[in-house]
């Protein structure tokens, strides 16, 4: 796994040992970050479900402000901090959370922490879509402009959720699917 654009291009990302994980693909990643372009530059992102940090690292790559990678699995984790140090990147432009995405998600809104970008690419099947949805409806973590983007399979949907998120446009490369949402926020 690699960074495929910007500052960090080429450069080696580790996967976590003994952990079956899904890394987005490069073709699927490249196409990710031209959707999101216009909203990227000096943002600040959010990974949920970070897994590698590999999606917030490629948005720092390519001129993010700022990444910051939730995750709770430790081997996970571990990985992240060790790909950011073969980077060279530090806080203030990278910062992990050590928390549940949901727990996460109300603790960014109790501190006033506001993201540009969120991407999240969370375990398949699992009703973390749904759950998602309804925490960023609930909580204010985005500024203006922003973007949601979700990467899930064909087998899900993404849920109508009752609320202020929309399904802009959604992308599919075989069995993935870039789902595109906004939030009307004041």
């Amino acid at each position: 796994m690699r960074v495929i654009s910007g500052l960090y291009k080429g450069r080696l990302l580790k996967l976590p040992k003994g952990l079956e994980i899904r890394p987005t693909q490069d073709r699927i990643k490249e196409s990710m970050f031209e959707i999101i372009k216009p909203y990227l530059m000096d943002s600040d992102v959010l990974e949920l479900f970070a897994g590698t940090g590999a999606l917030g690292i490629e948005a720092l790559s390519r001129g993010a402000k700022s990444a910051t990678f939730v995750e709770r699995d430790p081997l996970c984790l571990k990985t992240i901090e060790e790909n950011l140090d073969s980077l060279g990147i530090r806080v203030p432009e990278a910062s992990i959370v050590r928390l549940d995405i949901y727990k996460a998600v109300q603790r960014f809104a109790d501190s006033g922490d506001k993201f540009g970008v969120i991407i999240a690419d969370p375990p398949y099947g699992m009703d973390h879509i749904r759950k998602l949805l309804i925490k960023l409806n609930t909580y204010d973590i985005l500024k203006k402009p922003h973007l949601v983007v979700i990467e899930h399979t064909k087998r899900e949907d993404i849920p109508k959720i009752e609320g202020s998120i929309i399904l802009l446009k959604q992308y599919k490369y075989r069995d993935t699917i870039l789902s595109i949402l906004k939030k009307d926020v004041k």
